[in-house]
Formats: C-alpha cells, structure tokens, sequence
C-alpha cells in the first residue's frame, strides 16, 4: 500500500507540538514534548518501522472526517460490519507550564446502528496498543 500524501494527514496541535493524523487513524508525525524535539513517530518520512500510533475500527471503512466548526477537533465516523463509531481526537491546551502534553481520543457508537467494538491495534475494550 502506497504511503499516504502529506495533504491526506489532518493536524492536532496544543500549540507546543503537532500530530499529523492519516484518514486511516495514523499518527504517522510527533514530536514531544515540543515543535523542535526529537519525533516519536516518524513514519511519516520512512516506514511503519519509523513508528506510527493507530486507532481503527476492526474491517472499518471511513465514511467521513472533518474539523468540529471553529476548532481543531478531528472527527471521524466509521462503519464496520458490526456498526458505526465516530472517533474524536484533539490535543487539550495546558495551561500555565504544564511539560507533558496529550493527545485525547475517545470513541462513541451511533445510536441505532448496534455497538463498534473491535478495534486493531487494541483490545476489544478499545484500548489502543502502540506498534
């Protein structure tokens, strides 16, 4: 499978470093704790090998992924054969000198559509596992 293209990757930012996120729930770019620190992920300029961090639904297909309006949270909605999830994802701001920053995901099913419950990467209680 070919690499994803730099404008295929969404942005998380708390404002002292960024994530670059694939459609496919990669985050194939971070450096911590800041802009200029040395990456953790880096699959972005390599390979899987480099590092990358993945939260996905199990055989799940995107239907859709877009900002909330007026801010820097990414959401994306799945489907799989056993129902569709909305993951949202954003790095919370730190007030005052906080040094560790965060990345948040959480995941949700949408209502009628039976529970989404298998992730890769993960446990069946949706715990992501870094590879």
């Amino acid at each position: 499978m070919a690499a994803p293209l730099i404008e295929d990757h969404a942005l998380l930012s708390d404002q002292r470093t960024t994530a670059l996120v694939t459609r496919e729930g990669d985050i194939d770019w971070l450096c911590l704790p800041r802009f200029d620190s040395d990456a953790l992920f880096c699959s972005l300029l390599g390979t899987e090998e480099h590092g990358h961090w993945s939260l996905r639904i199990a055989d799940g297909e995107v239907l859709s992924r877009r900002y909330l309006p007026g801010t820097m949270v990414l959401e994306t909605t799945w489907r799989s054969p056993t129902g569709t999830a909305t993951v949202t994802e954003f790095m919370p701001v730190a007030g005052g000198d906080a040094s560790t920053p965060e990345a948040e995901s959480s995941d949700s099913a949408l209502p009628g559509t039976g529970p989404a419950d298998q992730y890769e990467d993960g446990d069946q209680d949706g715990r992501p596992e870094r590879r």
